[in-house]
């Protein structure tokens, strides 16, 4: 895919997932939980994937908070499918120390990601990246839209994180180069 297309494609994604958000009035629903932030690629303007990041932001989380918002959003009927995660109880290697409420849905005619956390604080290494990812040139961009292409054509299971270390720190630009960095970790 050329560049202009990778472009095009990534708008036409973020408003399909504008509709999403739009149609199934999660925003308005979170925000009865804490303050909303948009993260991830759909914040990036960098999106590939039909998945949508968020955080949901109050120092008074818990656990039967969370279970409530699940339980809330399951009898709302607008999802597919939830998936739910303490990682205070079980903590894993990349993930925050959160709540983790995972939805999958389709929505016109394609399949949709949302993962929401619940937070007690937002992460400072996200306003970093946010910055890095802004000071970017166009060919930077590029390259990080091509990497996530690759990667779902080859349906790799490589999180974004990977792909924006990759352009930010080690400055990748092609293809093969960012194949034998994925090989080497």
């Amino acid at each position: 895919m050329e560049g202009a297309s990778l472009f095009a494609r990534s708008i036409q994604v973020k408003r399909e997932a504008d509709a999403l958000l739009e149609e199934s009035k999660l925003l308005p629903f979170l925000q009865s939980y804490g303050t909303v932030q948009m993260v991830g690629s759909y914040s990036l303007d960098l999106m590939v994937n039909r998945d949508i990041d968020l955080y949901v932001i109050n120092p008074a989380h818990t656990q039967d908070s969370s279970l409530d918002a699940l339980n809330a959003s399951i009898r709302r009927n607008c999802f597919q499918l939830h998936l739910y995660y303490d990682s205070f109880q079980c903590p894993r290697e990349g993930m925050p120390p959160g709540y983790y409420i995972g939805i999958k849905t389709p929505f016109r005619d394609h399949k949709w990601k949302v993962d929401i956390w619940f937070l007690h604080a937002d992460l400072p290494a996200r306003s970093q990246l946010i910055q890095a990812v802004e000071q970017l040139h166009e060919t930077g961009k590029l390259a990080i839209l091509r990497f996530k292409q690759l990667v779902l054509e080859k349906e790799l299971d490589v999180g974004s994180i990977l792909i924006y270390e990759a352009v930010l720190e080690k400055r990748i630009t092609n293809e093969q180069t960012f194949l034998t960095f994925l090989a080497q970790r």
